[in-house]
């Protein structure tokens, strides 16, 4: 093991015994369906079979804090579920340091949403008449992704999604 991979465990093995709690798992719903949200400048949402080819071709994708791709990931997916409201992802949480603080956070509710990184593949637009978002979504532009490509699920403070959530966080005592 390289000396970066052993300081990294060594840090979550010390999380561990400070914290009292071995955390295994986070599942959420990592994105609803056919939830329009104004994600600023326009209103987005999420059509049910969106990721399903992305994740045939690739389903190990990491769970990062913030969208902060330049970390360690806190976590891998290890389960997808697609279903009726949204898609649920189950991610193993690391033996790191950060990863069992953001388990811990994730069962306190300190840090409870989930937020998508994606590249967009297909979508069907709808363009306001009137383009006035000071008067409300009926005013902006919208756009239902279609099929888009998943690259990460990140925990968030404030998801763009209010159903984008943790749904159980799963731990160990020691």
């Amino acid at each position: 093991m390289s000396a970066l991979a052993t300081a990294l465990v060594d840090s979550g093995l010390t999380a561990v015994e400070t914290l009292g709690v071995h955390y295994v798992a986070i599942t959420g719903r990592c994105v609803p369906w056919n939830e329009p949200q104004n994600v600023g400048g326009y209103v987005e949402s999420w059509q049910r079979g969106a990721f399903t080819r992305s994740l045939t071709r690739q389903n190990r994708l990491p769970l990062l804090p913030f969208h902060d791709n330049k970390s360690v990931p806190i976590g891998t997916s290890v389960a997808w579920s697609d279903e009726r409201d949204g898609l649920y992802g189950t991610f193993e949480v690391h033996m790191t340091g950060a990863a069992q603080l953001a388990g811990d956070y994730a069962a306190k509710g300190i840090i409870s949403g989930l937020s998508i990184g994606f590249i967009g593949e297909e979508a069907q637009w709808r363009y306001a008449a009137t383009y006035a978002p000071d008067l409300g979504v009926d005013y902006m532009d919208s756009v239902t992704r279609t099929r888009a490509r998943l690259i990460e699920v990140s925990l968030v403070s404030t998801p763009a999604y209010i159903g984008a959530v943790v749904t159980h966080v799963q731990s160990e005592a020691v």
